[in-house]
């Protein structure tokens, strides 16, 4: 066994690694090919894969959780003749800032700490916060000593 090419690049996606310098990366890409060649492992990296599309909403059926909780973000509040319920961001400042998206988010990166964890590569770049690619400062602060992700010391 060994994960597809579409999972390799679904495991450096959710870990935050730039897909344009993979080949500058072999601590991860080694971790791909070692955690892949066994089979309970690669069903376990499998198991994360697929929770974390249900949260970005890359499986079939029902919306993602992230855009369920940002639909929720903008509505305000439901009434009828007995209940108020309410939804989204209580600040009125018109955000999409929710405790619903705030708890996918949390569910998302704990997902992708676990699969951090488990293979034994840092995350470099957070796939659910707002920060985007955080320029080529992710090879330093994952082990890695000039901008391409090459040890020195090898």
């Amino acid at each position: 066994m060994a994960f597809s090419e579409a999972q390799k690049t679904d495991i450096r996606f959710y870990l935050g690694y730039p897909d344009v310098y993979r080949y500058a990366n072999p601590r991860l890409e080694n971790a791909i090919e070692v955690v892949g060649g066994r089979p309970e492992s690669q069903a376990k990296v499998e198991l994360l894969l697929s929770l974390l599309a249900n949260v970005m909403g890359a499986n079939a059926g029902d919306p993602a959780q992230i855009d369920k909780a940002l639909q929720n973000a903008g509505l305000k509040a439901v009434e009828s003749a007995d209940d108020r319920i309410e939804f989204g961001d209580s600040s009125g400042e018109g955000t999409y800032s929710s405790s619903s998206l705030n708890s996918v988010s949390d569910y998302g990166r704990m997902l992708v700490s676990a699969l951090s964890s488990f293979m034994g590569v840092p995350i470099a770049s957070n796939v659910f916060g707002k920060g985007g690619y955080v320029g080529d400062q992710w090879s330093q602060t994952n082990g890695m000593s000039n901008g391409f992700g090459f040890l020195m010391n090898m």
